[in-house]
């Protein structure tokens, strides 16, 4: 029985082991919990080994047709010696490793390009293609104001229609919500 506490205890130990060094201490933590684990498929140690590496790191392994945990310990020692951590960070910001790190990717990059287009505004007043630039955004803001302005109109009127329905109302005063096209009278 203490044997089976130990080995859950090292399967979950391998299953939250990460990479802060190098790759080669943290193969060697790996494989000393490996000794320790029985009944865990490859497959499973695999994907132990390659979640627990940097992201980077996680990223090229990932990419790569490796079939044996032999095979990724080989690939991610030689990736880590081949790359600099500039070059990782290059790659990892070239390949977005999820579709929401995508998304925020292109958030962030949107937001730059807003940021950046405010300041131009801001900062060129003298500037005439700036200056057209302001006013095509005045009107477009004022367009927007418009379009807010009617909407609230049409809401409006269609409140009053609604209140000066009597079909809506019950004999106990209490307002029903509107039947369009159907009669409810009895």
């Amino acid at each position: 029985m203490a044997s089976d506490s130990s080995n859950q205890d090292a399967r979950y130990a391998l299953s939250k082991l990460l990479q802060r060094g190098t790759v080669a201490e943290y193969e060697s933590e790996f494989l000393m919990l490996i000794k320790r684990v029985t009944g865990i498929s490859q497959s499973l140690l695999k994907s132990f080994y390659i979640f627990g590496l940097k992201p980077a790191l996680q990223c090229i392994l990932l990419r790569s047709n490796v079939t044996t945990l032999d095979e990724d310990f080989s690939l991610a020692r030689a990736a880590e010696s081949r790359f600099t951590n500039q070059q990782l960070w290059e790659l990892l910001r070239s390949y977005p490793l999820t579709l929401g790190e995508a998304f925020f990717r292109a958030r962030i990059t949107e937001a730059r390009f807003e940021d950046g287009n405010n300041q131009a505004v801001d900062t060129n007043i003298g500037d005439t293609d700036v200056k057209d630039k302001q006013e095509v955004k005045k009107a477009d803001d004022q367009e927007i104001e418009n379009i807010k302005d009617e909407e609230g109109k049409i809401v409006e009127d269609q409140q009053v229609s609604e209140a000066d329905d009597d079909t809506n109302n019950d004999d106990f005063g209490c307002l029903l919500p509107p039947h369009k096209g159907v009669d409810l009278t009895i």
